[in-house]
């Protein structure tokens, strides 16, 4: 069986985030839990996302999948 390569956007890239205990409260009030986890087609994409939510605080941790 011959493979065939496609362009689906998967993605490949995982992002885990924590929210403080100080704003865990506020962040469950707005619909979001105390950890979520994003994907992202790109790396680029996942460090771009990392810096505007580190900047609110949120501890992040990155994975390829």
């Amino acid at each position: 069986m011959r493979k065939t390569k496609t362009n689906d956007i998967k993605t490949r890239w995982l992002v885990a985030t924590k929210v403080p205990k100080e704003k865990a409260l506020w962040m469950k009030l707005r619909g979001f839990s105390e950890t979520e986890i994003f994907g992202f087609p790109k790396k680029q994409n996942a460090k771009d996302f990392i810096l505007d939510v580190t900047a609110l605080g949120v501890e992040c941790l990155i994975s390829k999948a």
